[in-house]
């Protein structure tokens, strides 16, 4: 058996000993499906297509049989062996399964409508008896000695084609396979050409540094020359952008200069229509970046590492001339100087050390639209898994539904935070403080955590990722003890299951896993430190933890995690540490990125694929786009999480997170980045996000998900006079079975709630129910409450329904200036066209506080977005040269800088806040205190 690790082309003996031992992590897999399963003679092939759209792409499976073949598949046509494999063309319709039966038996000759000979330097190219032109490859390097892209390049007038010997090492009625190697200015650069006779063809190169000085600045780029018949018309899809190409045209060479630019690797694909009509499809795989060592401690891991070498993934950039088309593959380049902490620029790999690319063209005589040819990319580069059976393997083109997740970390965000006032026990100025006091005396928070988790349920979540639980590290054991049974506790009563973010000992490790492996389906170590790189000394840790773990329980999977930069993962693997799944974080930083975001999905299932692994998503949302209106945002959000869902890449998918929190000081930790993605509001009303999050949940989860079964209202009431409402509840089953359901209501006190309906009800396919239930509240005080009603089925469905009473009111408030402002009455809070962050985020602790303590929705708006309705009665925020003139019901939180700001708006806060039904500065008082920025998690105050 050869090693899963093994290069996939299987080449002969006389191919490039290097080449032939190189791992297949970063180079062929997406040129053609692989199954991993030793097969037998007439073994079964399943093909399942999740996609909901059709393919039709070349398909390698491995095969045990020592024979030579010839092979048949069941419909009588040729599956050509390379090695112990077998090649066959696939043709498979939308969201169908197809299964295949490989024999023994005769190739079916027939007449190939494309073929290449080799026409040194380079090949020419014949497709149904029309001359279709010459590739020729170059190599292109050159010092760098100022930061930049190459966008002013002009390839073509400094394109030298290497002079490559193109040998035919294999023919036959599926493919023939031709190789070339040549080594210049120190680089080995080999090549396999798949020519698949029904009109594909696959590039597949390896460059490894043989004498290369890897210390010396450097420009470089493969780039392969296409001398085309004239084109009629060229279309570019960069980053999922698409866009015409002209006949002198080029790509945008990261253009943008956000942050995005990180992750962004250049053209997807380019499709050419040729003025006769035949169509040629040119995709890219996505190739990793390599990674090489940085000795220095001047990084964010204070040690050294083995870093990312210049972006995440090779850069895929295009250029043409009239007749002439180039794709240029960039290997070294600079870096914007935003990521050098994350990368080193502009370097080439260690000598010894390589890196892999290819790229696959699809030839048509009928004509393939930017639709078909953008379906079919994604069928190409996405997550294409493998399972072995004992007669055959099962070959999956993407995933057929997605598991959902969300970050909910309530030792972190239940806690509070003023800036020199705040919860007693909160450990540390940072994004994620320990807040001590709601672990020291959970009980107290026990019935918020109860409700944050139904709320979770209800929304169609499966999976709870519990954020950094090693800041319960200081909490004493027997008390972090009683707290984590209660959180499991609800999690398994619930049917959920929890991520957990960790970083722990490998005796730890064995003891938490062991005592709640029921409930854990996976484990992060260390949170996203792929990000910044490998230390050097840790690979040995890693896997004892990894060992402590599968001692405990062998079903938790593993993971690591990184940022797009899928090389890290390519590493891991050369050092022996083992790990289970290929995790990634990510983010839309700007409305241009929003397009972006499939090939971040795109590329770490390619690289899970290549592995042998699961991908994962544990971080995604949105970042940056704080100043829109909630309207705005929800029209635009959609497509910021299905960019990602609709590749079918990524099985399981977690937002980040859940609830808007207090936790992080607003002047040091979180108030450098303005980040409101929370689906909740403080008050745990659902931001108009959270409700398109729930469409995509109920569009992507499993059809057989108590999500997608029992289709649900959400059903808001305010109380009467009387202190009472009632809550009509609708249910539909859309499923296919008829449900026999029993409810049960669950609510906090001090809110009384009663079902004013029989408990079991016969609910048939496609027929709808509502469930009414009865509220009271014995005392009124203002704020948002929350009702549920938990329904099990019979056949083992769980399903909650969620509901919001809401009691509006003035809050309790301790005397101070804005004692003649109406805080009855709704209320917008709002900010200048130049307010800073800091007033922004002082602007959100009012609105999301203010909101909570009076019942009434808060809405928090740019002043220009405040509707005409609105503007007789708001809260300005902002420094006293921003602020407009105010208005006889106005009030203005302002002072001289932003500092000032700050603090008249955390002194307002308080007033009402300590007060209110939410509030944890009710429940255990505050503590006015200073505390450094990114504390030992170890002590506590």
């Amino acid at each position: 058996m050869r090693n899963k690790h093994d290069f996939l082309f299987v080449l002969s003996d006389s191919f490039p000993l290097n080449m032939r031992r190189f791992k297949f992590v970063a180079l062929i897999l997406p040129a053609c499906f692989y199954g991993a399963a030793l097969l037998h003679a007439g073994p079964t092939i399943t093909l399942r297509n999740n996609q909901p759209f059709p393919w039709r792409l070349p398909v390698r499976v491995h095969i045990s049989a020592t024979k030579d073949g010839p092979w048949l598949t069941s419909d009588g046509l040729s599956a050509q062996p390379l090695g112990h494999d077998a090649l066959f063309i696939a043709d498979i319709a939308a969201s169908a399964t197809q299964q295949i039966n490989l024999h023994p038996g005769a190739f079916v000759g027939r007449q190939a409508p494309f073929t290449i000979e080799a026409n040194n330097p380079g090949v020419r190219l014949t497709f149904s008896g029309q001359e279709l032109g010459r590739l020729t490859w170059g190599l292109e390097t050159h010092m760098v000695t100022k930061r930049g892209t190459n966008a002013s390049q002009d390839f073509d007038a400094d394109f030298k084609p290497l002079p490559l010997e193109f040998r035919q090492k294999v023919h036959g009625p599926v493919f023939d396979q031709w190789l070339a190697s040549i080594t210049n200015a120190g680089l080995q650069i080999q090549f396999e050409l798949l020519a698949y006779a029904d009109g594909f063809l696959d590039i597949n190169a390896h460059l490894t540094n043989e004498s290369a000085d890897p210390n010396i600045k450097t420009y470089a780029a493969i780039v392969c020359r296409w001398e085309q018949p004239q084109a009629a018309s060229q279309t570019l899809c960069y980053d999922n952008h698409i866009q015409e190409l002209g006949a002198r045209s080029r790509s945008p060479y990261r253009a943008s200069h956000g942050s995005e630019t990180y992750k962004h690797r250049g053209a997807d694909w380019v499709r050419t229509v040729f003025t006769e009509g035949t169509t040629v499809a040119w995709l890219n795989d996505f190739a990793p970046s390599f990674t090489v060592v940085d000795n220095t401690t001047n990084n964010p891991l204070h040690a050294p590492r083995y870093a990312g070498a210049n972006l995440s993934q090779l850069g895929q950039e295009v250029q043409t001339v009239p007749g002439r088309f180039y794709s240029i593959t960039e290997i070294a380049r600079p870096d914007s100087d935003k990521f050098l902490n994350r990368t080193t620029e502009a370097l080439l790999p260690v000598p010894g050390e390589g890196v892999s690319f290819s790229s696959r063209l699809i030839l048509s005589k009928t004509a393939l639209s930017n639709t078909e040819v953008d379906q079919t990319f994604v069928a190409f580069a996405g997550y294409n898994p493998q399972q072995e059976q004992p007669d055959g393997a099962t070959i999956s083109c993407g995933v057929p539904s997605v598991r959902f997740g969300t970050s909910y970390f309530p030792y972190s965000t239940l806690g509070e935070n003023f800036d020199n006032v705040k919860l007693p026990g909160m450990d540390r100025e940072a994004f994620w403080p320990l807040a001590a006091d709601t672990v020291l005396q959970w009980r107290l928070f026990a019935d918020d955590i109860r409700r944050d988790l139904r709320i979770a349920k209800a929304m169609g979540f499966q999976l709870i990722r519990l954020h950094h639980l090693e800041l319960l590290a200081p909490i004493p054991k027997d008390t972090r003890r009683e707290y984590l049974d209660f959180l499991f506790g609800e999690l398994r009563r619930l049917h959920l299951r929890a991520l957990l973010d960790i970083y722990a000992s490998p005796e730890q490790l064995t003891e938490l896993v062991g005592r709640y492996r029921d409930v854990i389906d996976s484990v992060e170590l260390e949170n996203e430190i792929l990000i910044w790189g490998i230390p050097l000394d840790r690979a040995p840790q890693w896997q004892a933890e990894y060992d402590a773990i599968k001692k405990a329980a062998p079903e938790v999977q593993v993971s690591l995690t990184g940022y797009n930069n899928t090389g890290m993962f390519n590493r891991l693997e050369q050092l022996g540490v083992r790990f289970d799944r290929v995790d990634l974080h990510s983010y839309i930083d700007s409305l241009e990125a929003i397009p972006s975001g499939r090939g971040y999905a795109l590329a770490i299932g390619n690289c899970a694929t290549k592995l042998g692994k699961q991908p994962l998503i544990s971080e995604w949302n949105w970042r940056g786009l704080t100043r829109m209106s909630e309207e705005k945002r929800a029209e635009i959000y959609p497509p910021i999480i299905e960019n990602a869902l609709a590749t079918r890449a990524i099985p399981d998918f977690y937002e980040f997170q859940f609830n808007e929190t207090l936790a992080p000081n607003p002047r040091i930790g979180r108030g450098n980045i303005l980040r409101h993605y929370e689906m909740l509001d403080l008050s745990r009303r659902p931001k108009l996000e959270a409700f398109e999050f729930m469409k995509l949940i109920q569009r992507y989860s499993a059809p057989g998900d108590a999500v997608r079964i029992i289709e649900s209202s959400h059903e808001v009431a305010e109380l009467d006079e009387q202190n009472r409402a009632t809550l009509n509840i609708g249910i539909t089953n859309a499923g296919d079975a008829s449900l026999r359901l029993r409810a049960t209501v669950e609510s906090s006190d001090p809110l009384k709630a009663k079902l004013a309906a029989h408990s079991t009800l016969l609910l048939p396919p496609g027929q709808s129910a509502v469930l009414p239930v009865k509220v009271s509240l014995p005392k009124r005080t203002p704020g948002f409450y929350h009702v549920f009603v938990r329904l099990e089925s019979t056949a083992g469905l769980l399903r909650y329904l969620w509901a919001e009473v809401r009691v509006p009111g003035a809050p309790q408030m301790d005397a101070g200036p804005e004692q003649k402002f109406d805080f009855s009455k709704p209320v917008t809070v709002t900010y200048g066209p130049k307010a800073t962050v800091l007033e922004i985020e002082t602007a959100f602790a009012l609105g999301q506080t203010l909101e909570s303590a009076t019942g009434m929705t808060v809405p928090i708006l740019p002043l220009a977005d405040v509707p005409k309705d609105s503007l007789a009665h708001l809260i300005f925020v902002g420094s006293d040269k921003e602020a407009p003139v105010p208005r006889p019901d106005w009030l203005m939180v302002g002072g001289k800088d932003s500092r000032e700001v700050e603090e008249t708006g955390m002194n307002l806060i308080l007033r009402y806040w300590k007060y209110a039904k939410d509030s944890a500065a009710r429940r255990v008082g505050l503590a006015r205190k200073d505390l450094p920025k990114g504390g030992d998690p170890a002590k506590l105050p």
